[in-house]
């Protein structure tokens, strides 16, 4: 049949996977099964041929093509010379009419997002999210089929007539989420086939909300009944607005509160099950609820297989987690981590309510201290000897001052962030390191499973020797399976890594959040400021780049056989970083337990990557 200039998501499925791209086929399935899908129309490669000869854009392009070209910046030009001739073409009638009919129709009151009907790696696909208006919507149309003309350049080099219609563009409706979140028709954890598995979050979707701050819901598809449900705390939201998404604080009465009632989650479980029995492989499904209702709105494979061979894969770069309280469960994790890289003290130090200093001039020093072995002994216990690095308490003073008696120690600081914490308060409250020494010499009398010490936030090589001439002193050197880490938390720690005492460390651990944060001259901890400022990857991909070089010369610096283990840090999952991480020869990756999961299955793709290419 001949092609429309658009295809409606309902008519699909009368055409080729040619015309609507395999997106637009998954789609025009999952619509077809009465899947809940926004409302979508496809541009179809005949549409975009036909503006090609109308205006004459392969003749315009291809007089200054920069064929076979592998200068960067010529390459850029002509990106943008690309962008010019698309998206300032005389458009025909036939096309703007039936562009603007089709929008009024379905997109007028919401958001539009653009994307190709096949898969483009490096599609830039943020750019193209949250769009709002005609004129807006009719620009961002051009941009992004601009976009895959110059992917295709990229990758071939030269431009031919075919690059100008590479895969069919799909637009689908966006609406204001007030909830949004993630299915799994395999549940991640348990691998059960009678469970699904939802994740979600207030507002709009957002990687880093979904990992932090997700409440979590398994559902028995065989009762519908909900047998878990974990609650978290969400400070925060996101809200769309034209070309962007903002932060909102969510409201303390919500905070605490399940995002989903028991009827929104059933009705979720019950569509990610629908979608199970019509494919054959294990799906991960992205949906919002809006005030019109539930909709599916991407649908991926599961990179979890349904056997506990994949998810206990040895792989040569080792999964660590960030943890600090004993009663969050460990056991669906055992298989894939190697150990806790980051034992947090504080969670044990606030339960106390007291100021650290004061518990220790007191009497309820042995209560504190017989605590902080307890939570180091039980993650010992539960790991069955697996390494686990306790970092000394990194208390900033505007934390502390919330504690009682905190006021005959900690000064007020207006910004708290780079103020006294840390290797500085170790110093300067000798009595906290003395402390923490005896909580580590107690722990090593009774296990013999490896212990690690981090101190925390440690600014100079002078705080360092300090610290370790302290450790020497109360000789804990001396025992086997105890060891000394370096976190790296500034661009100091980086740069001046070569001055500081590692011959007398097992490893060294670096902070991403804290080096981006110095990088920039930011608080983590102050949202407000902290969210207009993305994760420069680029820079902290030098620093990792300079750092894992550095590592390698020391190797050759030290006085013994034990390799320098350097371990990549991230509090927010980077699919980019943990691949970067991998390539260089990191030995560990530390993640928050909701990412180990995912963190996992990306080492072992980017490690069969590399050994698929040394053969």
């Amino acid at each position: 049949m001949a092609c429309p200039v658009v295809i409606p998501l309902d008519q699909s499925l009368h055409f080729s996977p040619a015309q609507i791209g395999s997106l637009g086929v998954t789609l025009g399935k999952l619509f077809s099964e009465d899947i809940p899908i926004p409302e979508t129309i496809v541009i179809p490669p005949e549409t975009l041929y036909r503006l090609t000869q109308e205006n004459r854009l392969y003749a315009l392009l291809s007089e200054n093509s920069p064929e076979l070209s592998h200068d960067a910046a010529r390459n850029a030009q002509f990106k943008k010379k690309i962008q010019q001739v698309i998206c300032t073409q005389k458009l025909p009638g036939w096309f703007v009419s039936e562009i603007l009919t089709q929008f009024n129709r379905k997109f007028r009151d919401g958001f539009i997002s653009i994307q190709p009907g096949n898969y483009f790696p490096k599609f830039a696909t943020e750019r193209f999210q949250h769009i709002q208006g005609e004129a807006n919507s009719l620009e961002s149309l051009l941009l992004a089929w601009a976009e895959l003309i110059y992917l295709c350049f990229e990758k071939h080099m030269v431009l031919r007539p075919i690059h100008f219609a590479p895969a069919p563009l799909i637009l689908q409706a966006q609406h204001q989420a007030i909830v949004s979140g993630l299915g799994h028709t395999l549940h991640p954890q348990k691998l059960s086939k009678t469970q699904v598995f939802i994740q979600a979050i207030w507002g709009s979707p957002d990687q880093h909300l979904l990992m932090e701050e997700s409440d979590s819901y398994s559902v028995d598809v065989r009762t519908w009944g909900i047998i878990d449900q974990q609650v978290a705390t969400k400070t925060k939201q996101y809200r769309r607005e034209s070309d962007s998404l903002i932060s909102v604080h969510v409201p303390q009465q919500y905070q605490k509160q399940s995002v989903l009632n028991p009827a929104q989650i059933t009705a979720i479980a019950q569509i990610i099950f629908a979608i199970k029995q019509c494919r054959l492989e294990h799906q991960v499904i992205s949906w919002e609820l809006a005030k019109e209702g539930v909709f599916v709105t991407g649908i991926r494979e599961s990179q979890i297989e349904p056997t506990v061979a994949h998810a206990t894969k040895k792989t040569v770069t080792k999964l660590y987690i960030s943890t600090g309280n004993p009663q969050k469960h460990l056991p669906a994790l055992l298989p894939t981590i190697d150990g806790i890289g980051v034992l947090r003290s504080e969670y044990t130090l606030a339960k106390f309510g007291v100021h650290p200093m004061h518990v220790i001039q007191s009497k309820q020093k042995v209560q504190l201290l017989n605590e902080l072995v307890t939570t180091i002994t039980t993650y010992q216990s539960a790991l069955h000897r697996k390494p686990v690095i306790y970092r000394s308490q990194n208390f900033t003073s505007s934390e502390l001052r919330q504690l009682r008696y905190s006021e005959n120690y900690e000064p007020a600081e207006a910004n708290p962030y780079i103020g006294y914490r840390g290797g500085l308060q170790l110093v300067r409250q000798p009595q906290l390191l003395e402390f923490e020494l005896e909580v580590l010499k107690a722990v090593l009398s009774r296990s013999p499973a490896p212990l690690g010490f981090m101190p925390a936030f440690v600014r100079t090589p002078h705080e360092m020797e300090w610290i370790l001439a302290e450790i020497e002193r109360a000789g804990l050197f001396q025992q086997q399976n105890f060891s000394v880490w370096l976190q790296l938390n500034t661009p100091e720690n980086i740069l001046n890594l070569r001055s500081y005492p590692t011959h007398k460390l097992a490893g060294i651990s670096v902070n991403v959040t804290s080096l981006h944060a110095l990088l920039l001259g930011i608080d983590p901890d102050n949202p407000e400021i902290h969210e207009h400022y993305a994760m420069d990857t680029l820079a902290v991909e030098r620093m990792l780049e300079q750092l894992a070089l550095t590592v390698r010369e020391l190797q050759d610096l030290r006085n013994f056989t034990q390799p320098l283990q350097l371990h990549l840090h991230l509090e927010k999952y980077s699919h980019d970083l943990v691949a970067l991480a991998v390539k260089l020869g990191y030995h560990g990756i530390t993640v928050k337990p909701a990412a180990a999961q995912i963190t996992h299955a990306t080492i072992v793709e980017i490690e069969e990557k590399q050994l698929a290419y040394l053969q």
